[in-house]
């Protein structure tokens, strides 16, 4: 015999606001409950119990909390005093898998909400911030689009088989006039004088902002380094064109002039551009198309830009001089620090 389903008495509408103001994962499940039943989905326990994804003997103690002391009882949440729930190993290490994934999370309460119905670990927000944040040394950071376009399979073939490409030119020029093959990334960025933002932290309910002036102004870097030792050329040219690359050719080709030096590059139509001579102690290698997290010097472009967006220029003359005081100010160390991509390396080092 079915237990009776006792009588809702609050409003859908006011259900739905509860419900949408709760963060709290456990909460959240014991309001949608009444929700559900309130607004006739369905009829009985084992169906609430299937629609939420718990066992029907918990449905019963919420309803059975609910006739005791309605809404405010059922969301109370009891445990022993001093009890911390325990993140197992497992649980734990498949947090970590899916902290990995690009993909994230979109928020802690979502972590929180992922922990309790696929691991059954239910913890409070705030000790989900700590485990995530400090813990693990998770934090929220600005997604970067990825092309739909890409095709994974030709980057992780590009990612496999980079060492074996640049073993096959050292083999090339084994009897040749190089004494060695280095690996470079290249690319070019354009800096501007509307304002980079980023994540500003203020007090919870303090919306950021920032002051804008709309100026579409633009000076390019073109840049190649050399995760391995730390080596780097950047220019400022005026323009991303065919002129200008071979322009960067010319001067990248120049700073090593002994070896052979290997720059990988996106397809760009004027990195292909039938007009370009390629110095002879150069060789050019594409990237996958639509593969820009790939590249090393993308962490170069995004460390250059921070620092922009803490004084941003006002003028293009202040730009070019910023940017003048910032690469100056770039060591080799931390040329290595920020391009240092384990694949890239592997291949570098031969």
């Amino acid at each position: 015999m079915q237990k009776r389903i006792p009588k809702i008495t609050e409003s859908e509408e006011e259900l739905h606001q509860r419900l949408k103001a709760e963060r709290d994962v456990r909460k959240r499940q014991r309001v949608e409950m009444l929700y559900i039943l309130r607004t006739g989905q369905v009829k009985t326990r084992q169906k609430v119990a299937e629609l939420l994804g718990v066992h029907r003997h918990s449905v019963g103690s919420w309803l059975s909390a609910y006739e005791r002391g309605g809404l405010e009882e059922v969301c109370t949440i009891h445990k022993a005093p001093g009890k911390t729930p325990r993140v197992s190993s497992s649980a734990l290490e498949a947090l970590k898998v899916r902290l990995e994934a690009p993909e994230g999370f979109s928020s802690y309460g979502q972590i929180q909400q992922y922990l309790s119905k696929e691991h059954g670990v239910d913890l409070s927000y705030s000790r989900v911030h700590t485990l995530v944040r400090y813990e693990l040394k998770a934090k929220p950071k600005s997604p970067r689009p990825s092309a739909k376009k890409k095709d994974p399979a030709q980057v992780k073939a590009f990612v496999e088989t980079l060492p074996e490409q640049v073993e096959h030119i050292r083999a090339e020029i084994a009897t040749g006039p190089f004494e060695r093959v280095r690996l470079f990334s290249g690319d070019e960025s354009r800096c501007g004088l509307l304002p980079v933002h980023r994540h500003r932290i203020t007090l919870p309910g303090v919306q950021p902002k920032f002051s804008v002036t709309f100026q579409f102004e633009f000076v390019y870097l073109y840049g190649a380094v050399d995760p391995l030792s730390g080596d780097s050329l950047l220019l400022e040219l005026p323009a991303l064109n065919a002129a200008n690359f071979q322009v960067f050719l010319n001067e990248f080709a120049a700073i090593d002039p002994k070896n052979l030096l290997v720059l990988t590059i996106d397809n760009g139509r004027f990195h292909k551009a039938d007009s370009l001579i390629i110095p002879q102690n150069v060789r050019l290698l594409f990237l996958p198309p639509y593969a820009p997290e790939i590249n090393p010097i993308e962490r170069l472009w995004r460390a250059i830009k921070d620092a922009l967006a803490e004084d941003p220029p006002e003028t293009l003359d202040q730009l070019e001089d910023k940017l003048t005081n910032i690469i100056l100010n770039l060591s080799p160390e931390d040329i290595q620090s920020l391009t240092s991509y384990d694949y890239f390396l592997k291949a570098a080092n031969g």
